[in-house]
């Protein structure tokens, strides 16, 4: 009779753990950051900042229009082809690549494509300007 009421004891246990469900797991919780990334990145525009180099700009028609360099520390050297030189940090805000020049000057920010194969990417400032960006040769 023990050995009955033990293989009994034995199919219930099986039976019900055979068809427990596991616990589904915890979904990770979105932050407004993590949102403009995802948004981004599905949309073909750069999460982060351009990597550290020279990098010639011109217009939509080819024309030159200066050159920028960036160095590892975030800190910026935007050279015009007209004007002076502007120094100062290059950070990612709410998805753009914005340049932040030292004193009073607010920063520029662009909407950065992926890079092609050759590096060359498109910047597009918030009045639909856009600008073609190639690292220079080595």
């Amino acid at each position: 009779m023990r050995t009955t009421v033990s293989i009994a004891a034995l199919a219930l246990i099986a039976s019900t753990t055979a068809c427990s469900k596991p616990e589904p797991a915890p979904e990770a919780e979105a932050t407004p950051a993590a949102d403009a990334a995802a948004a981004t990145a599905a949309a073909g525009t750069r999460t982060t900042p351009p990597a550290a180099g020279t990098y010639d700009v011109t217009d939509k028609d080819s024309k030159a229009m200066g050159s920028v360099e960036i160095r590892a520390d975030g800190g910026y050297t935007r050279t015009p082809t007209e004007g002076l030189a502007e120094s100062g940090i290059v950070k990612m805000v709410d998805g753009k690549t914005c340049f932040d020049p030292s004193g009073d000057a607010g920063p520029t920010c662009y909407t950065d494509s992926l890079p092609a194969a050759d590096g060359s990417f498109t910047a597009t400032m918030d009045d639909g300007t856009v600008l073609t960006v190639k690292p220079q040769s080595m």
